[in-house]
């Protein structure tokens, strides 16, 4: 299992280094492959079943505001998009028992009613949300590791109630395919779109009809030519889970 952790605010504000050198070195007392790396997520694990999972660390007032100017909408969404677990770690207190919420046992601004409502947000978009003493983080992130290893006897099913921001419905059905990311739907999408000709302005996507016409004759397509990330392998997974033999292809007619 290897550990890799972001250096990213290495050169921020010494609070802020300091900060993350304290968490970095707690992590390297309680796991023996701990790599440091220039990356936009504070902790990745690879799981020993090959599976990624993704983890942001927030004090309780970085989580507050992260979630005022819409930073932890956009860096869970990029989690969502490297990894199969997302984890939210909060390490210190977070009290939102009275109608203002408190910080380290200091009084916010914040209406309880509405960060409770964030954080159930933030559990349907799939995302696991954790909250610990700062002492104890390797130990939290050791309980997740364990939950996300574990045979729990069925399939994981990819699919989030919520994103950030909402997806178009045809991204969400192609990102529910074998191997295939949010990122990766959107990139067929669009380039179905260019290869259809067509140059309006009204959907910067192609109908889903016609990208999926697209993906069942990709390998007939230069690889250069093809959307970035869209190998032979993972268009044949897509062909495959889509029943083709190899002389099927997908045809759209236009009457």
């Amino acid at each position: 299992m290897i550990i890799i952790v972001d250096i990213n605010e290495s050169t921020a504000d010494k609070n802020s280094r300091a900060e993350k050198e304290k968490y970095v070195k707690l992590l390297q007392k309680s796991f023996s492959n701990v790599i440091s790396a220039n990356t936009k997520i504070d902790v990745q694990v690879r799981l020993g079943n090959g599976e990624n999972l993704a983890i942001e660390r927030k004090n309780p007032f970085d989580f507050l505001a992260s979630i005022a100017d819409g930073r932890l909408e956009r860096q869970i969404e990029y989690m969502h998009s490297k990894a199969k677990f997302v984890a939210v770690i909060v390490t210190g207190k977070l009290n939102w028992a009275n109608e203002y919420v408190y910080a380290d046992e200091e009084k916010t601004n914040w209406k309880s009613v509405s960060v409770r409502g964030m954080v159930r947000t933030i559990m349907l978009s799939g995302t696991m949300i954790d909250y610990c003493p700062p002492s104890r983080y390797a130990e939290q992130i050791n309980e997740i590791i364990q939950t996300c290893s574990r045979d729990h006897g069925r399939m994981f099913i990819k699919r989030r109630i919520v994103t950030f921001p909402p997806l178009d419905e045809r991204v969400q059905i192609l990102a529910n395919f074998p191997g295939i990311s949010v990122t990766l739907a959107e990139r067929v999408l669009i380039w179905a779109k260019v290869m259809n000709g067509d140059k309006s302005k009204a959907d910067d996507y192609a109908s889903l009809a016609s990208t999926l016409h697209w993906i069942s004759i990709m390998t007939q397509i230069d690889k250069a030519s093809r959307p970035t990330g869209w190998g032979t392998a993972k268009i044949l997974t897509v062909r495959k889970m889509l029943g083709l033999s190899s002389n099927e292809y997908i045809g759209v007619n236009s009457e």
